[in-house]
């Protein structure tokens, strides 16, 4: 959040610091000539050299969020970003192709044994193919997609959704099968090497699916008080959010600062069981705007509180 990426030593030392011009949330990516890339905020990706230096800084038309590079064994960078564009980068920083977006592009791509790259972009998950960037195939979830991709030795693609469901697709894009937990799947899977899937949701369980796993399966857990991920994330005009009430109760749902002063307060009473949405305008109690920063929405009922943090970039 200092606009810095660090190396550290494996003892924990800090080595050097490379500052850009706005916050690093994309998770470094080393190639093998030693060089690391990723992206940030201030719109660059960036190559830096394992002693600190800067190798080149490559513009784009928004921001990096949390979309990290992954480097194809061809030593090929690919990478999306806010500008929906997905780029595939040689070594030296220039552009090899392109591939545009109707959406934003949070996720990092998976690269499968034949080449073909797999992204998560907006509520679907397209493959691309390596050489040229055209696309091969894509798949539909119901809801955003930021959960980054993982791929099987088979070429079998899995990944999550904001509609709270595990998806499983074939090489050739078809949806296998799908399965429901009771909140968003924001995680990346991983695969053991018995063909399990291990994921996470948002609704704090670790899930672990065999692969005979077919068909449409539904997890058995009821649905339970949860506050659902703030959307969209960063926030430039409004957000909104979501949230599960187990029966009906009075809940009151606010807006913090970082330091703890309440902002606003966007809902207060009688809630009936079930999911609510409310709209954010991004506004304080008094009207006025609020600046570029970190807040916090915070949901209580009379047994139950949950919290989360709303990023806003004016």
């Amino acid at each position: 959040s200092d606009f810095n990426l660090y190396r550290f030593t494996a003892a924990g030392d800090s080595v050097w610091k490379f500052p850009t011009l706005n916050f690093v949330r994309s998770s470094p990516a080393v190639g093998p000539s030693r060089d690391i890339y990723f992206g940030s905020w201030d719109g660059h990706i960036y190559a830096v050299s394992d002693s600190g230096a800067l190798r080149w800084a490559g513009t784009t038309g928004g921001i990096i969020n949390l979309s990290s590079p992954t480097v194809g064994p061809d030593s090929t960078i690919y990478i999306g970003g806010r500008d929906r564009v997905f780029r595939a980068l040689r070594p030296n920083g220039s552009l090899k192709w392109s591939y545009t977006d109707t959406t934003n592009i949070d996720t990092t791509p998976a690269v499968r044994d034949d080449g073909v790259i797999v992204a998560g972009m907006g509520s679907h998950i397209v493959a691309l193919d390596r050489m040229t960037g055209r696309q091969l195939w894509r798949a539909q979830a119901r809801h955003e997609v930021r959960s980054s991709p993982a791929v099987a030795i088979d070429g079998t693609t899995y990944f999550g959704s904001d509609d709270s469901t595990l998806y499983c697709v074939n090489r050739e894009g078809t949806i296998r099968w799908r399965f429901l937990t009771n909140s968003s799947v924001r995680t990346s899977p991983a695969l053991g090497a018995d063909g399990t899937v291990y994921f996470g949701a948002e609704d704090g369980r670790l899930y672990a699916l065999g692969a005979a796993v077919s068909g449409v399966a539904v997890s058995e857990q009821p649905r339970q008080f949860d506050l659902l991920p703030p959307t969209p994330g960063p926030a430039t005009t409004s957000v909104t959010l979501r949230f599960r009430v187990p029966e009906s109760t009075h809940a009151r749902l606010e807006v913090f600062s970082v330091a703890g002063a309440r902002v606003a307060v966007l809902w207060s009473g009688m809630g009936s069981s079930g999911e609510h949405s409310i709209a954010w305008n991004l506004r304080d109690s008094r009207g006025t705007q609020v600046a570029t920063g970190v807040y916090w929405v915070r949901l209580a009922t009379g047994r139950s509180s949950a919290s989360r943090a709303v990023v806003v970039l004016r």
